[in-house]
């Protein structure tokens, strides 16, 4: 079978080219999409961080470096890690995959992890997170979002780029310590 082909009643069958073209635009699409949380990101993305009050505009939490990016697009995942010495003490993960777009903070176990998860959950006031407790006594806060039409609609897609910025800054305002706020 090599082409796409749909009788009376019967399920539409995909051939394999057809799946791999596909595959192929929706992990072009998810670079895409990738790079621009990155680009987001950037503290030199917030130039008005300062004029606004924000105690961590100049943090060395705020700052990425590329070690502490792994993505997988193929996979369909990007993660921020935790950097400890720069005071970002949590690790994001966006996870897309069919039409579901999970972003999560992975809070380590120890002093204040109630508080930070307490705080966390009101990211976002109308949905529900799921809460996971990790074999290592960390907890993993993540949500879920309907990510159908996230490579076809710019707005989606600057969605879901807010989503993933609104949970970083969440998570940098309640875990960053007031030692780590301005670089050294």
């Amino acid at each position: 079978m090599n082409a796409e082909t749909e009788t009376a009643g019967a399920p539409r069958m995909v051939s394999l080219d057809a799946y791999r073209a596909e595959r192929k635009q929706l992990i072009t699409a998810r670079e895409g999409f990738f790079f621009a949380i990155r680009a987001y990101l950037r503290p030199e993305q917030r130039p008005d961080a300062q004029a606004l009050g924000d105690r961590l505009w100049r943090s060395p939490a705020r700052h990425i470096t590329d070690e502490d990016w792994v993505c997988n697009p193929t996979r369909g995942y990007v993660t921020i890690l935790e950097n400890a010495a720069a005071g970002r003490l949590f690790r994001l993960s966006v996870l897309q995959q069919g039409t579901i777009l999970r972003i999560g903070i992975r809070v380590p176990a120890g002093e204040g992890q109630e508080d930070v998860v307490a705080h966390l959950i009101d990211t976002f006031p109308h949905e529900e997170p799921t809460m996971t407790e990790l074999t290592t006594d960390d907890t993993f806060v993540d949500w879920e979002f309907d990510a159908t039409r996230l490579y076809q609609c710019a707005q989606e897609m600057e969605s879901a780029i807010y989503y993933v910025n609104a949970l970083f800054e969440r998570a940098l305002q309640v875990t960053v310590p007031v030692a780590k706020e301005t670089p050294q």
